[in-house]
C-alpha cells in the first residue's frame, strides 16, 4: 500500500499534495486489479493523460468553481453560511468520489452521484436564486 502525503515526482515538477496522491494510485490502479483495459474510464490506464495533467486538470477545475462560488456569495441575499454548507457539501462529494475514501470502488459511488446530482444540485441552485 501507498503511504499518503510524500512527495511524487513528475519530471521536473513535484507536487506534494493528497490530491496528486489519489491520482497516481488510480495510474496504478490497473497494477493493482481495479482499472483494467475492460474499465469504462482508461484515461489514465491507456494513458490518454499523464497523473499530472489529472492533478492540474482537477485542481484548475476546483479553483474556477470557488471562483463562481465567491462571485455567487457576493450577489446572492441567501445567508453565506447555507450556500457554503450545500456548495461544499457537493463539492466533497466529487471528490470523494474517486479521491479519499473512494466512493466509487467501494460500491457507493452510485449513492454519491444521485445525491450529489439530484437533491443537492437542485436544493444549490434554489437557494442561489433566493
Amino acid at each position: 500500500m501507498q503511504e499518503p502525503f510524500r512527495i511524487i515526482k513528475h519530471g521536473s515538477t513535484e507536487y506534494e499534495s493528497f490530491v496528486s496522491e489519489i491520482c497516481c494510485m488510480s495510474s496504478t490502479c490497473s497494477v493493482q486489479g481495479v482499472d483494467t483495459k475492460k474499465s469504462d474510464d482508461r484515461t489514465l490506464v491507456d494513458r490518454l493523460l499523464s497523473p499530472s495533467d489529472v492533478v492540474t486538470m482537477g485542481a484548475v477545475s476546483y479553483c474556477v468553481g470557488c471562483a463562481g462560488f465567491l462571485l455567487l456569495s457576493a450577489l446572492s441575499t441567501v445567508p453565506l453560511e447555507h450556500l457554503a454548507l450545500v456548495y461544499f457539501g457537493g463539492l466533497s462529494a466529487s471528490f470523494l468520489y474517486t479521491g479519499g475514501l473512494g466512493l466509487k470502488y467501494i460500491a457507493l459511488g452510485d449513492v454519491a452521484v444521485v445525491l450529489t446530482f439530484g437533491p443537492v444540485s437542485v436544493l444549490f441552485a434554489y437557494i442561489s436564486q433566493v
